[in-house]
């Protein structure tokens, strides 16, 4: 081809292609869920948005029982933004940002207290070493490493005149956390079975919420008990839609507080909270509506099993209340 003829195709409408077309580098990405590998495919882009409402019920008491509270109603919402990018042919990074509005009212006492807050971002590295299959049927295996960051609000306002005082809501356990997981699918034509197994460990850290009164310091260390948890995942497609249960427990050590210790482990001399070791069980049940490759819609609920005693209250991210959470998500891809 000679340089004339080069720069006539360069120049030519054909070769600009718009902001918003396809472009050769996208790997193959299914319009169907069940097709679709564990990580986003590369070259493509997807946002994200989404909300996930409880209104709880109660709480769960020292040996998991369902308890309904007396007159307080507590409303607890995560408004979410996600940012997924497919970087290579295996792997995938993760942008999870949360924002949370929460209320509690107690008609009794005359409470009503309520509060928009940013909550813990996370970031992820997604890998899928390992994938097989033909035509109608998958077989995948994907490694996960997610850090979470404290950014929620740690701090509940003043303690001096009474635990009545306090006016803000904490969205934050005040600590770095580590994730490693594994995921895996097995899809054959309309169904898939998959599962997820993984452990998260807390580094220990200072937060505003805990008092140590003994000697007086009104900025105590916290360090949430390490994690491990287990589900499976359990799908069929109906068309463009899909279905999609998945029963899932998790198990966790004591959370551990007190004043940092000198040296280079200041964690080191915390003491355990007795009867904050547990283990909890759910049920989350989805409905993914494929509108099409670009553009996906999922509705959801979460029912609570088996629970914990509350004695961090509102650290959902630690012990949780009892309530079902309603949730609704959008995905854009391009």
């Amino acid at each position: 081809m000679t340089p004339l003829i080069t720069l006539a195709l360069a120049m030519s409408p054909l070769a600009n292609a718009g902001v918003l077309a396809d472009k050769t580098m996208k790997a193959p990405l299914s319009s169907r869920e069940i097709e679709r590998a564990l990580i986003l495919g590369k070259g493509w882009l997807e946002l994200g948005l989404g909300a996930d409402v409880k209104r709880a019920e109660g709480y769960w008491g020292p040996e998991g029982e369902a308890l309904d509270f007396d007159s307080a109603s507590f409303l607890y919402t995560r408004e979410r933004v996600q940012l997924r990018y497919g970087v290579s042919a295996r792997s995938d990074l993760v942008l999870f940002v949360p924002f949370h509005y929460i209320q509690l009212t107690n008609d009794v006492l005359g409470t009503d207290t309520s509060g928009l807050y940013l909550g813990d971002p996370r970031m992820a590295w997604r890998w899928q070493p390992w994938t097989s299959g033909a035509a109608g049927s998958m077989r995948a295996l994907a490694l996960i490493a997610e850090v979470k960051a404290p950014a929620g609000n740690e701090a509940p306002g003043s303690s001096i005149a009474g635990p009545s005082t306090f006016q803000e809501f904490v969205t934050t356990t005040g600590t770095y956390d580590a994730r490693l997981g594994v995921e895996t699918k097995l899809q054959e034509g309309n169904f898939a079975i998959g599962g997820q197994l993984g452990g998260v460990v807390s580094a220990s850290n200072l937060a505003q919420f805990v008092v140590e009164t003994d000697t007086n310091q009104f900025l105590g260390r916290i360090k949430p008990g390490s994690r491990v948890y287990a589900a499976v995942d359990l799908m069929a497609q109906l068309g463009p839609v899909a279905l999609v249960v998945q029963p899932g427990v998790e198990a966790h050590g004591p959370t551990r507080l007190g004043v940092s210790a000198a040296g280079l482990f200041p964690g080191k001399d915390l003491a355990a909270v007795e009867g904050s070791e547990g283990w909890s069980a759910d049920l989350d049940a989805n409905v993914i509506v494929n509108v099409s490759r670009g553009l996906d819609l999922t509705l959801g609920v979460n029912l609570p099993l088996r629970g914990e005693d509350l004695m961090f209250f509102p650290l959902e991210d630690i012990h949780p209340t009892r309530g079902v959470t309603s949730s609704a998500t959008l995905e854009l891809r391009y």
